[in-house]
């Protein structure tokens, strides 16, 4: 932001402006609408300056080691939910008599008008010190609904009679509407590591067809979540201070049909349980047991055991969020 290393020139004589600071022009312009909202505002800086200006003004994110650092977009003085996103900037002034000319010959500039544009943004913007993990910051959820069908095991029997006077079996097992949906996590402004290699790509490839092995993001229990694919978006950066940065969608399918069993954990337990990578909530690895005579869903391992190998592994979804 730029109340971080910038300091406002409050004289009218910007001509005497020095170096580390800028002028605002105070012009409101802007709309606000349901589908479309933004504010524009005019700064003047001095020309060798503009780099750096721009920088501070719009944000970029780096990393420090494993450390992801961001100086974050200028907040709008009114309109406290709008975000610099874009700037035009062009000469301003009179040509600078002491400064050397170009190589083209034309006079050079001692000044910069920038017109920044701000607009409202779909995720979270925050600092470095007000976080616990990068799901705090700078990434987008969408859920969407879901469902399907899934077959019930052995089989049912018509409450009514026959003609015999015997129940009768359905003749196909039905099926249930499985509790499940789609969410989408895009993480925005993720720094390349290495020129032209999505940052993570290995981690991420390790954990595609795992299960959460933890609750995750304070709302999916563990073994509910499902990685099933990937998207990957390079864009260049607009700071001289940072490279190219990705965009990275993370797909996941969530099943939650409430309380599963495990017998290794007699009953219906819903708490989490340091001893085991899963708890008893009815995600991926829990099916429809049909056999019993009030069916519910089990937990299904390779040996019937609670130990034994599961049909999607459990994974640590935070590494998806960070760099190790």
């Amino acid at each position: 932001m730029l109340k971080d290393n910038w300091t406002l020139w409050n004289s009218k004589q910007i001509k005497d402006m020095p170096a580390g600071n800028y002028a605002e022009a105070y012009q409101q312009k802007g709309r606000s609408g349901q589908e479309d909202s933004e504010s524009t505002r005019i700064f003047y800086v001095r020309d060798e300056e503009l780099p750096s200006f721009l920088d501070d003004l719009l944000g970029y994110s780096k990393w420090d080691s494993s450390t992801l650092v961001r100086t974050l977009p200028d907040q709008h003085s009114y309109f406290k939910k709008r975000y610099a996103v874009a700037a035009d900037y062009e000469d301003y002034g009179l040509p600078d008599n002491n400064v050397t000319q170009s190589p083209s010959g034309l006079p050079l500039f001692k000044f910069q008008k920038v017109t920044a544009t701000y607009r409202s943004l779909q995720h979270r913007v925050v600092t470095d010190d007000k976080i616990t993990t990068e799901l705090d910051r700078y990434v987008i959820r969408q859920p969407s609904s879901g469902g399907s069908y899934r077959t019930i095991q052995g089989r049912m029997i018509f409450l009514s009679k026959g003609t015999d006077g015997n129940a009768a079996a359905l003749p196909e097992p039905p099926g249930v509407v499985s509790k499940e949906g789609g969410v989408a996590y895009t993480w925005l402004e993720v720094p390349e590591i290495d020129f032209g290699q999505c940052p993570l790509l290995d981690t991420i490839i390790g954990l595609k067809g795992c299960v959460n092995n933890a609750l995750f993001d304070n709302k999916y229990p563990a073994g509910t979540l499902l990685l099933e694919d990937y998207e990957m978006e390079r864009h260049n950066s607009w700071a001289i201070q940072s490279g190219a940065f990705w965009n990275i969608t993370y797909k996941f399918l969530w099943i939650d049909n409430g309380l599963g069993y495990n017998n290794y954990k007699p009953g219906f337990v819903g708490d989490l349980d340091d001893e085991n990578l899963e708890d008893n909530t009815a995600g991926h690895n829990y099916y429809l047991n049909a056999f019993l005579a009030s069916p519910r869903f089990d937990l299904a391992t390779l040996n019937g055991t609670d130990t034994g190998y599961r049909t999607y592994q459990p994974g640590d979804f935070t590494k998806l969020f960070k760099r190790s």
